[in-house]
């Protein structure tokens, strides 16, 4: 199993940040809007990002838009551990990630301490943990996955990488746990018809080639995450904390 240090000697903490970024892709042939808005609009004969062009039907004293609908339900995202450390994360079709949120739910699991020395024992207490992007995911699989960063268009070929995130300040040891994470996806997919995925169940408009409609839903997934306890012969806690996927 393969971790990241969240101690170091002499108890200093590392603080792990996860890397942000905006990856490329396509999505139903379009490209990416960088600020997810109710309505996405560009005038006529220029197409906005991440949208279509109107058809050319003649002059049109409106701009174009593209209606964003929640359909209440659409694809679930399934994820894989490479290496132990971060998850890549994918869709059975083209979707695009608009923006997610992660909270942790039930509360740390108390895991084996013996291995604790006395001043570590005395002075740990449990983490703070979520997940957040992880540019890190990058080259560990084929092709390269980005970071989860909001407008990543991701496929079942297009991946993105997420990885858990120590978020306490103090120098303090962490306790051994196991945490669960749940991480809430905001995503859409563009529909220029009625076939696929959630694109069947909008209501309210008819999506097709010159009336593209963006369909919106939400989907959740629970992530593990486990801080291990490693003796060392480094003062003052002859060990350190390690932080990785459990």
């Amino acid at each position: 199993m393969r971790f990241s240090k969240l101690g170091a000697a002499g108890g200093a903490l590392i603080i792990l940040v996860a890397g942000c970024g905006s990856g490329g892709g396509k999505e139903g042939g379009q490209g990416l809007s960088a600020t997810p808005a109710p309505l996405s609009s560009a005038p006529q004969g220029q197409e906005s990002p991440g949208e279509s062009q109107p058809p050319s039907v003649g002059p049109s004293a409106q701009p174009w838009q593209t209606p964003r609908l929640s359909t209440g339900s659409g694809a679930s995202l399934n994820n894989r551990t490479p290496n132990n450390v971060c998850r890549q994360i994918s869709a059975p079709y083209p979707v695009r990630i608009e923006s997610f949120r992660a909270q942790a739910v039930g509360g740390p699991e108390a895991r084996n301490a013996d291995d604790l020395s006395e001043a570590a024992r005395a002075a740990a207490s449990f983490a703070q943990v979520t997940y957040g992007s992880d540019a890190e995911c990058a080259g560990l699989g084929s092709p390269a996955p980005r970071a989860c960063a909001p407008d990543t268009v991701i496929s079942s070929t297009e991946s993105c990488g997420v990885g858990p995130q120590f978020l306490s300040s103090t120098s303090r040891p962490a306790l051994p746990a196991k945490y669960t994470v749940r991480v809430t996806w905001s995503l859409s997919k563009l529909c220029t018809d009625a076939t696929t995925g959630p694109c069947r169940s909008i209501q309210g408009a008819q999506p097709g080639p010159g009336r593209p409609v963006r369909a919106t839903w939400q989907a959740t997934t629970d992530l593990p995450a486990c801080v291990e306890w490693v003796p060392n012969s480094v003062e003052p806690y002859l060990g350190e904390s390690l932080f990785g996927q459990c």
